[in-house]
């Protein structure tokens, strides 16, 4: 998975643009597309589950993707709050579907905060400096957006039934042509997926909010391999054409299992 979700508790939903982000999306619109070592371009003809089955190759086929729903990920970035650039970094575990946790350290007013949010099945704990904290209505909201862009962008369990596959309309990333799939389930709002027409590559998601409906878009950038699976390095998160995030990861590595105290409350 390389979906990102900003954990609400952290940041507001009142934010702005700075000159630096602006600067830094410019640049990244320069910036050339790497080339792909097993890229493959996507034919006009093909249908939505044919684009799915060409990514899952183009990504590191189905089995290396199978074991990344087992995962560790390191990133940094910065976080826009109501005018404010908080530079963070953060620290995920992920066995799927149903254990997540995720350990982000902020510089806040001179302060340095660290969060951890937990999930393991139902029960859902959070802590702030080490002491446990009431667990607010959106963050509970949350969790599901979370989980959900998880089992997205794993991409292989959308060949299992569950979902509904379409040809979604085409856009242009980062001056670069694509071709969107619409994905489509029981409960959960639509999932556009552009992928690069070129190599293949997942290069955006647009979905509606579970938590609040808002438009939560995601570009995806500087793919590197990790443990045989291309992830992309730079994320840029936006929330009704906000700049929400922007985040860099700097390591990913699948595992077979994970202690289970890890994602219990303390």
């Amino acid at each position: 998975c390389y979906f990102f979700r900003v954990d609400p508790a952290a940041a507001s939903a009142s934010l702005t643009t700075p000159n630096s982000v602006k600067a830094a999306t410019e640049e990244s619109i320069k910036r050339p597309f790497p080339k792909v070592a097993n890229a493959q371009p996507i034919p006009d003809s093909a249908s939505a589950d044919e684009i799915i089955k060409l990514a899952i190759q183009v990504k590191g086929g189905a089995e290396k993707l199978a074991k990344f729903r087992t995962c560790q990920t390191k990133s940094e970035g910065k976080l826009f709050v109501s005018g404010k650039e908080i530079p963070y970094k953060l620290q995920s575990f992920c066995q799927f579907p149903k254990r997540y946790r995720e350990e982000i350290q902020m510089e806040v007013d001179g302060k340095t905060v660290t969060r951890v949010l937990g999930v393991d099945g139902e029960s859902i704990w959070r802590s702030v400096n080490g002491t446990r904290q009431k667990i607010d209505k959106s963050t509970i909201e949350a969790v599901p957006d979370t989980l959900f862009s998880i089992e997205v962008g794993d991409l292989t369990t959308l060949l299992g039934g569950k979902y509904a596959l379409s040809r979604g309309e085409n856009a242009v990333v980062r001056g670069r042509p694509t071709v969107g799939v619409k994905i489509s389930s029981q409960g959960n709002p639509d999932v556009h997926l552009d992928f690069d027409k070129e190599t293949g590559l997942c290069v955006q998601s647009k979905q509606r909010s579970l938590a609040d409906s808002r438009l939560v878009r995601e570009e995806f950038s500087d793919f590197r391999d990790f443990d045989g699976v291309l992830i992309p390095t730079r994320i840029r998160q936006f929330r009704d054409d906000t700049v929400e995030a922007e985040v860099e990861v700097t390591d990913s590595s699948s595992s077979s299992s994970f202690d289970l105290s890890l994602f219990r409350k303390p």
